[in-house]
């Protein structure tokens, strides 16, 4: 009797082990677990789980980090929020690397207290702050580079310095060859140690600054202020033929700049349907992503950039990392005339035990 006392146990503690797993509702009507049939009064423990209980792990995203260079230029809410005091947009801010793992920003060189709010963010000057916002309306702002005004030292220097469409911006005239050779070798004379590079909207328009001879629709022509640059970026979100697909452009680029072609945009609101193609290109093309996030309204709910993330953690520029939680559930019988009989119960969540941060 004793013997068939301990074998009891010790298949009644099997048993109970192998129900550690069960997912959310288990399924009792086939596999039923003595677990479900105990006596829920008595809550002995056997091998760690008691009766009437189940439990099962559950995992929570918590934040991203980047594996490589992974960048944004956000909203100005985010952007402006050292200006405005305002607790809120400083936390939405600071969220950009914590949470979301964006490595490098682009922003307005702007005043003193916007720059020092998106340092604290963790985005050093000199190594992840690509400086924007000195080429405005087709006058290039030198003295912004010589931070005048901005409360820097003069010695201070942004890790980058980036003109947006100096041929196609829409509404402001371009910026002649002569005019963007001269501002790029201003910018490189007084900040050696800086990257400077510019975005266009396809081969054509970037190659009239950069190539000589260039190709300007029929023919070519002699570039009298061929300028070298550090980097171009694609600013067109669909291609030639307005489909919803710039990769063509990307390839085009890539094949004309080489190493040159390192990063570029995504739009946060015109590609949102495409980031897994696009991200997918971008590793494939070696070129970093920057997610173009000025135009998003739904920034306050983070609705498109932890889609974004999602497809960028999948396509290998992020790591993921979750909460590790211990979910029990406890039966709660909804009904009296039998309490040895559970497979009616009604389970409810009664504890979470938290068990860290895990890589996913």
């Amino acid at each position: 009797m004793k013997k068939v006392t301990i074998l009891f146990f010790y298949c009644l503690a099997v048993v109970s082990y192998s129900c550690l797993e069960e997912p959310l509702e288990p399924q009792l009507s086939n596999n039923k677990c003595s677990i479900y049939k105990s006596n829920i009064n008595n809550t002995p423990i056997i091998d760690g789980m008691e009766y009437g209980h189940y439990k099962y792990n559950e995992y929570r995203f918590h934040h991203y980090v980047a594996t490589s260079e992974f960048g944004i230029m956000p909203t100005e809410y985010r952007q402006f929020a050292g200006s405005s005091r305002d607790r809120n947009r400083i936390i939405k801010l600071n969220e950009l690397k914590s949470k979301w793992g964006f490595n490098y920003i682009a922003a307005c060189i702007g005043v003193s207290s916007n720059i020092s709010a998106i340092v604290n963010a963790g985005y050093p000057i000199s190594s992840n702050y690509l400086a924007t916002g000195f080429a405005t309306g087709g006058i290039l702002d030198r003295n912004t580079i010589l931070n005048a005004g901005n409360g820097l030292s003069s010695s201070t220097y942004f890790w980058g310095y980036y003109i947006d469409e100096p041929y196609s911006h829409t509404g402001i005239p371009y910026l002649t060859q002569a005019d963007f050779k001269n501002f790029r070798d201003f910018v490189k004379s007084t900040r050696p140690n800086s990257l400077f590079g510019f975005g266009e909207t396809n081969i054509y328009t970037a190659n009239r600054y950069t190539h000589n001879p260039y190709f300007w629709y029929s023919g070519y022509y002699t570039n009298y202020h061929q300028t070298s640059v550090d980097f171009v970026m694609c600013t067109r979100y669909n291609g030639y033929y307005n489909e919803d697909d710039q990769r063509d452009l990307w390839s085009e680029l890539s094949n004309s700049y080489s190493a040159k072609f390192n990063r570029t945009w995504i739009s946060a609101n015109l590609d949102n349907n495409e980031f897994d193609d696009l991200l997918g290109h971008a590793m494939n093309k070696g070129a970093a992503p920057w997610l173009y996030q000025m135009e998003d309204a739904t920034d306050l709910t983070d609705n498109v950039i932890s889609i974004y993330c999602d497809k960028a953690w999948k396509a290998g520029f992020l790591d993921r990392y979750d909460e590790k939680l211990e979910v029990w559930m406890v039966c709660k019988l909804n009904h009296k005339h039998n309490p040895n009989y559970l497979e009616e119960c009604a389970w409810q969540k009664e504890k979470e035990i938290y068990l860290g941060i895990v890589k996913k």
